[in-house]
């Protein structure tokens, strides 16, 4: 498990084999309610600002699927935490 120190005293956990994707981007607190997750704001595509999230990069999720954490801690990232399910079905 690695710990990923973001702004503010927050911290996100990844599996180890994530480490070298995650650590590309730098990643900030995005506090949504009573959770809060990791984003990161990449390149401009056409003019517009493009976000991710750590969870939706780490499981690789496309379109039209929900990742959801499992202990509800939007910062544990970790692969046995994170249930990706497709909406469109």
């Amino acid at each position: 498990m690695v710990e990923i120190p973001l702004p503010h005293g927050y911290v996100a956990l990844i599996d180890d084999e994530d480490e070298a994707r995650v650590r590309q981007h730098k990643w900030r607190p995005l506090v949504q309610g009573r959770t809060v997750y990791a984003i990161a704001r990449l390149r401009r595509l056409r003019g517009r600002q493009r976000t991710i999230y750590m969870h939706r990069l780490i499981v690789e999720a496309k379109r039209g699927e929900r990742v959801a954490h499992r202990d509800r801690n939007g910062l544990n990232n970790s692969r046995s935490n994170l249930d990706v399910r497709n909406l469109l079905k």
